[in-house]
């Protein structure tokens, strides 16, 4: 695991945010921080029979598969994997599968943007696209985000 920096530059018309990689240290994870289980257990979701299932990481939260490992997919069935299971049912690319790998390449960073928060209207205050202010597009016409 890499330990990482976030620097914030905020100017009046620009927010930048830059990541650097300063060293690659191994940090020792407590339970508060885990965030899969040692019976390979995983998700919160329905299973293809229409059950809900859900295993709890120690730290609280839905168990994801490390994706460091040999089966770093939680299947549709809340089974950490890869390939296929004995049925053929594919690990990490079926509908309800999450491939945790994705989230977690070496040297990379994570990065789960918050929920914004909603105006009593119920639109959010933010977009999800980081786009904001009065910008042009590409053919010079202003555009107006929200």
């Amino acid at each position: 695991e890499a330990a990482m920096v976030g620097v914030k530059v905020v100017s009046f018309k620009w927010i930048f945010f830059t990541i650097a990689v300063m060293t690659s240290l191994k940090f020792p994870m407590t339970l508060a921080q885990a965030r899969w289980r040692d019976d390979e257990r995983c998700g919160s979701k329905n299973d293809p029979n229409g059950n809900h299932i859900r295993f709890l990481a120690p730290n609280g939260r839905a168990a994801e598969c490390d994706p460091r490992s040999a089966k770093p997919c939680c299947s549709a069935w809340g089974y950490c994997g890869s390939g296929a299971d004995s049925a053929g049912v594919q690990y990490c690319s079926c509908p309800t599968c999450t491939d945790h790998r994705r989230a977690a390449r070496p040297g990379s960073i994570v990065f789960r943007p918050p929920v914004p928060p909603r105006t009593p209207s119920g639109t959010a205050k933010w977009r999800s696209d980081e786009r904001c202010g009065s910008k042009n597009d590409p053919t010079g016409n202003p555009l107006q985000f929200l």
